[in-house]
């Protein structure tokens, strides 16, 4: 970058007046140096007389541009005529790269606020939705900040609530793992929270001091630069110039901001800091509200979930042994943070250097350790730097061992009892259900959606829920059905997939329409979010209040033991309990349908594997296990499979009794084998042998040939309610002989059920 002398000579009087006002440390002079220095580096133009910037440090060269640029902003002259990266004209809220101690009534100073939105991660927004309209911004503070814990009636407390009051934000406690507040975004209907890109670590001058003699100073900047987040705010509260440690204190602030990249401010104490909260709150809701729609984030980053967040914050907790060697090599005198990383990237462990160091020994003629030191400390011998050590690839070991952990996994995998019945019996279920469409199979035609046509002239389309819509036969069913003329709503986990999975679909057909939805089906909390957005967006879209087609596709094959946010064994609470629960959420959205409405449960050939079964609350549940150690995955998903045909023949039975007409018909599909991620979590190697041999037996389809059944049950006729779907062409076969027992079937029912008013009990859902 090129830039006048003058420039230059008015950037010093800039930093000469800025140290004698702040009082500021050595470093401030180490700054003025630099500039002076800069300018006998300079190279002139022979043209335009202009010098060039040869400063071995780029992040002091790009802080001292943003001072020349800074510098003729604030002095009334033109700053298009200064070019200046990453420093944007004026704007309501001022952008300073400098520390600042006094804060401007409605004015918010801290560096990266008025950056382009291409920097700044987003949360997801659909296409046509706006920031302000989808999301609140709320500040999070972390609950063991002293004002925060203090006992109701306390002044602080009281102080914090007017906060909250006189700038009219939304203020929450919580745990926070990494730094003193952050914001986030939360999802004003489905209550999503996404961590926006800004961090704030605060600290008394006291507690700075501390923090620098103990290094916990450096260790808490570490923690922040690696949370992930790009805005790194540090609040200094107090004077440092009437503190006894006043010039180190000033040191380490020039340091972190200078160097380091953090935004350092200045507060008179815990009200100031509170009042600056306030005004960051509202220079960030006015920046996202004012500048981000969907069409500015396409080349951004999304914003990570909180939970993300939250475990990502926790992971660096976790210290590998490249990270002891790191904390080992910053206790040698001189030895910096940038210095041990690169000494990392070549090699991550002592032991690497030192075999290292031990090669270049032995080629340098030296036997033993003790003539290494004998020479190097008595006879003045050169000692070998760490630019002269062979390298030997941190990837190459790395690699070697995640393929040595990854066969040991394997090989306790074929050990164990799981996979020899996945082997064997699923083999022969599927085999045996092949062997049905050849005897005792039915056929039915599929029908065309009905398609009704308003009085304006416009189309009334039927809408179809997918649950685990982000991949696999989920994304497969919403694109057909989405080409036979519904609108269909996605629903999975992650909204990231589910945008990007309505853009993929919309690549492949244009007229498709579709809405995106986030819900995880383990968490009944989540499920009631989604149905009040259902409910909110059909209204608001001039649409029928009600669903036509459900299908509940979303499933999972877990090899461990875990649970859902109520408690329930994950896999079952995943593949059966959430879709009880959901199914039963939505059933008054589909019984209130313009047309017959249906509900498809995509259940498997596994189910045959199962002989019998004993029923009770905690087994179901799952929340008894004698061994969690071995758990018994193949099982669990065979077990659960049933039951959602359980489940499903008793619907068509109950909704029978009292409708015979099948306003809400109930059917079950059977995709067979099909090449998705479910076996995710099944060792690698394993997987991809299973999915070859499966092939070479012609038993694996892929997502857009196995998802046929599926759309043949979503298509069939009203009387094929209460049918099992397989083998596409509209074939129904009959399930296992378990899973017609009416008898077991009520009591699933019955047990079921109960979990499901208690769950609406504890949330407090209205039955209606």
């Amino acid at each position: 970058m090129l830039y006048s002398e003058e420039q230059i000579d008015d950037a010093v009087a800039d930093v000469l007046l800025a140290t004698q006002r702040m009082r500021t440390s050595a470093f401030g002079l180490l700054l003025y140096v630099y500039l002076q220095i800069m300018k006998l580096m300079f190279a002139f133009d022979s043209v335009g007389k202009q010098m060039e910037i040869f400063l071995l440090k780029p992040q002091v060269a790009m802080h001292i541009r943003m001072l020349v640029c800074y510098h003729h902003t604030n002095s009334g002259k033109n700053a298009s005529d200064y070019p200046c990266p990453g420093v944007p004209p004026r704007r309501s809220f001022i952008l300073q790269p400098c520390s600042s101690d006094n804060l401007g009534h409605g004015t918010v100073k801290f560096i990266g606020l008025n950056t382009k939105a291409s920097i700044l991660m987003m949360p997801p927004l659909d296409a046509g939705e706006k920031f302000g309209e989808i999301y609140d911004v709320v500040l999070i503070l972390d609950d063991r900040e002293h004002f925060t814990r203090s006992k109701n009636g306390s002044r602080s407390k009281k102080f914090m609530e007017s906060i909250e009051t006189e700038f009219k934000i939304q203020i929450e406690v919580r745990r926070l793992e990494v730094g003193d507040g952050l914001w986030i975004a939360k999802h004003k209907y489905t209550g999503s929270e996404y961590v926006l890109d800004f961090i704030v670590e605060r600290k008394h001058v006291d507690d700075l001091f501390s923090s620098i003699k103990d290094s916990r100073y450096r260790d808490q900047k570490l923690r922040l630069t690696g949370c992930g987040l790009q805005r790194l705010i540090y609040i200094v509260e107090g004077d440092p110039n009437s503190h006894e440690a006043g010039e180190t204190i000033k040191t380490a602030c020039f340091t972190t901001e200078i160097l380091e990249g953090f935004d350092v401010q200045r507060t008179s104490g815990l009200g100031d800091t509170l009042r600056k909260y306030g005004y960051l709150t509202h220079a960030i809701t006015n920046y996202y509200g004012a500048h981000i729609t969907n069409d500015e984030m396409r080349n951004t980053r999304i914003c990570p979930s909180y939970k993300d967040f939250l475990k990502k914050c926790q992971d660096i907790d976790k210290m590998t042994v490249s990270d002891v060697f790191a904390v080992q090599l910053m206790q040698v005198s001189q030895v910096t943070e940038e210095i041990a990383l690169s000494v990392l990237e070549l090699y991550p462990t002592l032991l690497s250097l030192a075999r290292a160091y031990s090669l270049l020994l032995s080629l340098s003629g030296i036997n033993s350790s003790f003539d290494f030191l004998w020479k190097c400390c008595y006879q003045s011998k050169y000692v070998p730097a760490i630019s002269e050590l062979p390298i030997h690839p941190r990837t190459h070991v790395n690699l070697a061992r995640e393929t040595m952990k990854e066969l040991v996994e394997a090989m306790m995998f074929v050990l164990s009892s799981q996979f020899w019945r996945m082997a064997v019996l699923w083999t022969f279920s599927i085999i045996f259900s092949y062997l049905q469409l050849w005897w005792k199979s039915q056929s039915f035609p599929r029908l065309s959606p009905n398609i009704k046509t308003e009085s304006d002239g416009r189309l009334q389309r039927p809408v179809c829920v997918i649950t685990g819509a982000t991949s696999g036969l989920g994304a497969a069913a919403a694109y057909a059905l989405s080409r036979e003329g519904f609108y269909v709503v996605l629903a999975g986990r992650s909204t990231h997939l589910l945008s990007e999975m309505v853009k993929e679909i919309k690549q492949r057909h244009p007229d498709a329409h579709l809405k995106a939805i986030q819900v995880d089906i383990a968490s009944f909390q989540s499920m009631l979010r989604f149905k009040r957005s259902l409910e909110l967006w059909l209204l608001g879209s001039d649409m029928h209040p009600s669903v036509q087609l459900l299908i509940n596709n979303a499933g999972m094959l877990a090899t461990s033991y875990r649970f859902t946010a109520e408690g329930y064994e994950q896999m079952m609470g995943t593949n059966y309990i959430g879709t009880f629960l959901l199914a039963n959420l939505l059933l008054p959205l589909l019984k209130n349908s313009y047309v017959p409405s249906r509900i498809v449960n995509v259940t498997s050939f596994t189910h045959r594997c199962v002989s019998s079964i004993q029923l009770d609350e905690e087994t179901l549940t799952g929340k008894y296990c004698s061994n969690p150690k071995q758990y018994q995955c193949a099982q669990v998903y065979e077990h659960s499979k049933l039951y959602l045909l359980l489940f499903s023949y008793e619907l068509h039975r109950q909704l029978n009794r009292v409708d015979k007409s099948n306003q809400v018909s109930i059917m079950a599909a059977d995709p067979g084998v099909v090449e998705t991620n479910i076996m995710k979590e099944i060792p690698s190697y394993l997987s991809l042998l299973s999915l070859k041999v499966l092939k070479l037996l012609g038993l694996l389809q892929d997502p857009d040939y196995g998802v046929h059944s599926i759309i043949d049950a979503a298509l069939a006729p009203l009387e094929t309610s209460g049918k099992y779907f397989f083998g596409g062409r509209g074939r129904t076969i009959r399930s296992s002989v378990v899973s017609y027992d009416t008898k077991l079937s009520e009591e699933l029912w019955t047990i079921s059920s109960k979990l499901f008013l208690q769950l609406k009990l504890e949330f407090k859902e209205d039955s209606s």
